[in-house]
């Protein structure tokens, strides 16, 4: 999603773009609903064996050795 800020309207893309971007190599900076809590949207349930938890919010910093 291209971020245009409030009030600057659409973006459009023509042919030539997604014929550069087919070769490019994407990689996400940021999320939009980073930080969004949806454990109680009831819109977004679970698989029977699951449950909520924090498993995608931990970090690790690797350790050179």
């Amino acid at each position: 999603m291209a971020r245009t800020g409030a009030g600057k309207g659409k973006v459009k893309f023509s042919d030539p773009f997604f014929r550069w971007l087919r070769d490019q190599i994407l990689m996400v900076e940021d999320y939009a609903d980073a930080g969004t809590d949806f454990s109680g949207d009831s819109d977004l349930p679970l698989p029977p064996s699951e449950q909520w938890g924090d498993i995608g919010k931990k970090q690790e910093t690797l350790k050179w050795k």
